[in-house]
C-alpha cells in the first residue's frame, strides 16, 4: 500500500542450538535442508542464524539490503549476545563479502561457513556499504 516499492530481500533464519549441532555435524549441509522445526521463533532470541539470501534488484538495493542486513544482526546481538551467522558460500562475488566479514568452515559441513556479529570486520564493512551506497546514490541522482 501506499505505492511502496519491493527492492529486494534478505532471509534470516533463526536457529535452535541442536540444528546449529547438526550443521556442524555435517549433517545439514545447505540452506534448503533446514525445516521448521530447525527454526526458533525470532531471530532476538537466538544464539545462531542462518543467512540464506540476500537479493537486491539493482546495485543500490544490493548495498542497502546488505547494509540494512548487517546492522539487524547487530542490534540482534546488542539484545542478545554476539551471535553466530552461518550462510552458504555463493558466488565469487558473494565469496569476497564473507570474506570481508571474518566467514570461515563451520565443522563439518561442506558448503556452510561460519562468522560471529562481534568481529570487528562487522562494523568495518557496515561503515565500508554505507560510502558506497552514498557514493552510488550521488552518482544515480547528481
Amino acid at each position: 500500500d501506499g505505492g511502496a516499492e519491493l527492492i529486494g530481500y534478505v532471509i534470516l533464519l533463526a536457529l535452535k542450538p541442536i540444528t546449529v549441532e547438526r550443521i556442524k555435524s555435517g549433517e545439514i549441509a545447505f540452506g534448503r535442508h533446514i525445516l521448521s522445526t530447525d527454526l526458533e521463533s525470532a531471530i532476538d532470541n537466538t544464539d545462531a542464524v542462518y543467512l540464506s539470501m540476500i537479493h537486491g534488484y539493482d546495485l543500490i538495493a544490493q548495498f542497502d539490503l546488505g547494509l540494512a542486513t548487517l546492522q539487524r544482526l547487530v542490534s540482534s546481538h546488542d539484545k542478545r549476545r554476539p551471535q553466530l551467522i552461518l550462510a552458504r558460500r555463493g558466488t565469487q562475488e558473494g565469496g569476497r563479502g564473507m570474506r570481508r566479514l571474518g566467514f570461515a568452515p563451520f565443522g563439518r559441513a561442506p558448503s556452510i561457513q561460519a562468522t560471529f556479529t562481534d568481529d570487528p570486520r562487522f562494523q568495518l564493512e557496515i561503515d565500508r556499504r554505507a560510502r558506497e551506497a552514498a557514493r552510488l546514490r550521488t552518482r544515480k541522482h547528481p
